[in-house]
């Protein structure tokens, strides 16, 4: 098959992907997982503050650029949850999978936004490399699950997984160097 045919198909792929669930859905689902993180570091305060008592704020890139990449990250989770639980196909394999990586993931957002009041409000650095390593094999085993029907959220969730390895760093940096 030539590129040209390669690049259709996978066009067409990405289409029919992208109608199976509506963009009010995904919008939702953005929304909802970045109120969420906004409500945590408001409660919890600014990474900052937590990053000079760990003296840490090398390794962190400035506010702007941490609080985007923070609100890129809830915005793409949420649209790839979003994608698949309003996926319309009914058929049984396709349920069992949806919802079974639907447990999980909301397992590994359940411990992403754990992690952020445990290493910066309570300043404990090894217990927020645990939780990022649980939150880092959940998010695997996550795109695992979900590899094969939804493949642009595997990759999301791939991603993801090198951010949380980024994090975990910086866990370890600060338990091993603080």
């Amino acid at each position: 098959m030539n590129m040209k045919k390669q690049w259709a198909a996978w066009c067409r792929r990405v289409r029919c992907s992208l109608a199976d669930c509506s963009a009010v859905a995904l919008l939702i689902g953005a929304g909802v997982l970045m109120l969420i993180g906004v409500i945590v570091r408001g409660v919890c305060g600014s990474p900052y503050q937590s990053g000079m008592m760990f003296a840490f704020d090398r390794l962190m890139p400035p506010v702007w650029a941490m609080t985007l990449l923070w609100m890129l990250w809830y915005a793409l989770l949420g649209a790839a949850w979003a994608r698949v639980m309003f996926d319309r196909r009914c058929d049984p394999g396709t349920q069992a999978v949806k919802y079974r990586g639907g447990m999980t993931f909301l397992a590994m957002l359940f411990l992403g936004y754990l992690w952020y009041p445990v290493f910066f409000c309570a300043a404990r650095p090894f217990l927020g490399a645990l939780i990022v390593l649980g939150v880092l094999a959940l998010c695997i085993l996550t795109a695992l699950c979900y590899i094969k029907l939804f493949r642009g959220v595997a990759v999301i969730l791939l991603l993801h997984a090198v951010f949380l390895i980024w994090m975990l760093i910086l866990n370890f940096a600060v338990v091993f160097c603080g």
